[in-house]
């Protein structure tokens, strides 16, 4: 039996045309941006909604009646109806693939037929789609190097019965760092990047090569893990021990000793994680590519990633350009203009933001 794609659950060939809101789902909250395409690209309206704890865990959906009941409250109250949605991270496969020379309309099936030698999942019991790497127009000369994305189908099954359910019409389904990757990667960069994600629960990692994501992975790591250090070190409770992070965090001065070796111990394994995938992508080598180009750069992203002196600690360590991301890169805002939302919460809406772009002209 063969598997289903992305686009057979969502036959709409004219989605971009259509306008819709992006929606990130996570294990604590629901968030959404809506823009609008009136000869320049502008945030509409955004929001968000939490999701009570237990209803989602690591991606995984617990409690159906009570996440329709949220996204049946967030249709309601901000009219929305077509969504371009997130799915997690945490069940997701990204892998490469070097196909050979063929005609364009053979490419999925070929993918298809090799999908079991890169994921340990069934071809019927996975939901799979890819972008190109290399040029679309040389598949018939010279072959095609593409980026599969790969979900199990009950996981697809279960957001696309939840978001029915609630009224919402998801118009496309796409792994979190796909639209990261949209939202803090200038249309175009050819080099090779590495996206960390910090959040409060987890980190997620992924490498973007020519604007496509080729490589994905998560660690149970996050804000929370730092900012719990931080109480049991000085008898906090969370909110004044998250105040003080976000305040202090690693600037290093005399009065911010105490708080700067609590927050050592958490950010000292953040750091070891990412080394320990750059040095997974710098040393390993394609069997049909040979030695990976190099990474060039860190881009932080993330609600957390704004922890004072975090960048500068982490570029010490890792001896490359390490950057906060830039929500915008990809809006062509005038020289004076200020964005809608502000450089933290803009963090925190990266992947709604990603995904709203994906039926703008900026598409990737």
């Amino acid at each position: 039996m063969k598997s289903k794609i992305f686009f057979e659950f969502f036959p709409v060939p004219d989605y971009l045309l259509v306008p819709a809101a992006g929606l990130d789902i996570s294990d604590r909250s629901v968030k959404y941006v809506e823009l609008s395409h009136n000869g320049q690209i502008k945030v509409k309206r955004y929001g968000e909604k939490p999701m009570p704890a237990g209803v989602i865990e690591e991606g995984r959906i617990k409690n159906k009646t009570e996440a329709i009941k949220v996204l049946s409250e967030l249709k309601k109250e901000m009219g929305l109806n077509y969504i371009f949605a997130s799915l997690p991270e945490d069940e997701a496969f990204i892998v490469r693939m070097k196909m050979p020379p063929m005609k364009k309309s053979e490419l999925r099936g070929s993918i298809e037929l090799q999908l079991e030698e890169y994921v340990p999942l069934p071809p019927d019991q996975c939901v799979f789609d890819f972008e190109m790497i290399s040029s679309a127009r040389e598949v018939e000369k010279n072959g095609a190097e593409v980026s599969v994305s790969v979900l199990p189908k009950a996981i697809v099954d279960d957001y696309l019965e939840i978001f029915t359910a609630a009224g919402l019409e998801p118009l496309l389904f796409e792994i979190e760092a796909q639209a990261i990757a949209r939202a803090l990667v200038k249309e175009g960069d050819p080099g090779t990047s590495m996206m960390v994600d910090i959040g409060k629960i987890h980190t997620g990692f992924s490498v973007v090569q020519a604007d496509q994501v080729v490589f994905t992975s998560i660690i149970g790591l996050g804000g929370s893990n730092i900012t719990f250090c931080l109480q049991k070190a000085l008898g906090l409770d969370a909110v004044a021990a998250n105040k003080l992070k976000e305040e202090k965090g690693l600037l290093r001065s005399q009065e911010n000793q105490e708080v700067f070796s609590a927050l050592m111990p958490p950010v000292s394994a953040l750091k070891d994680e990412i080394k320990q995938r750059f040095s997974y992508w710098q040393d390993h080598y394609d069997k049909d590519e040979g030695k990976r180009s190099s990474i060039d750069r860190v881009i932080l992203v993330g609600g957390q990633s704004t922890l004072p002196g975090l960048r500068e600690y982490l570029e010490t360590h890792l001896e490359v350009p390490v950057v906060l991301g830039n929500p915008w890169v990809n809006f062509n805002l005038k020289q004076d203009e200020l964005p809608v939302i502000d450089y933290n919460n803009a963090m925190r809406y990266v992947t709604a933001l990603g995904l709203a772009l994906k039926n703008s002209h900026l598409k990737r």
